[in-house]
């Protein structure tokens, strides 16, 4: 399958709590192209599951890959082997020749996105990669936590303006999606 872009996310790419399936980030873009654009998205996907369905994200063959995640420190796995296993999953779809796209994670209640956003802004292998930064657009102010206006009431998951914002970011950076 040739699709424009594949968002490779969790929770929040998969549209938790965004009210329904049409205020999802991913359905936003959708609406607003003919392009395919796909979510292989899990509720609770984390880095090692990305790597279990690597061969299946070969097989898509997305142009664009944006992949962005924060359940490896809400699940305790340890921040050596989340980023071995998110540079790992890099490698494998260039090796490939696909594009990767990193999602710095939305602003959470639970989870301080700063190490993720450090790690792929710093991380050499990432030079070349287009980066979206969704969590200055989501936080609150200068806090690390979410903006009230976008959060669902879980301190974790966005509501359909959240989801818009989030879209709105994506296609400003990324006009190339839609």
């Amino acid at each position: 399958m040739n699709a424009n872009a594949n968002f490779i996310t969790d929770s929040i790419g998969y549209g938790a709590w965004a009210g329904s399936l049409a205020n999802r980030y991913v359905n936003l873009i959708q609406a607003a192209t003919t392009k395919v654009i796909l979510s292989t998205s899990g509720s609770g996907d984390y880095s090692q599951q990305w790597l279990n369905k690597i061969a299946n994200m070969k097989f898509l063959n997305a142009k664009y890959n944006l992949l962005g995640t924060l359940n490896d420190y809400r699940f305790g796995v340890s921040e050596a082997t989340f980023q071995a296993n998110y540079i790992s999953f890099c490698n494998q779809l260039r090796s490939v020749r696909r594009k990767i796209v990193h999602l710095i994670p939305p602003a959470s209640n639970t989870v301080n996105c700063s190490p993720v956003e450090t790690f792929v802004m710093n991380e050499a292998s990432f030079t070349n990669d287009t980066k979206i930064n969704l969590f200055t657009v989501t936080r609150n102010g200068g806090a690390t936590t979410i903006n009230p206006s976008l959060d669902s009431g879980d301190g974790e998951h966005y509501n359909a303006a959240g989801h818009l914002v989030i879209k709105n970011e994506i296609v400003n950076v990324l006009p190339d999606i839609i």
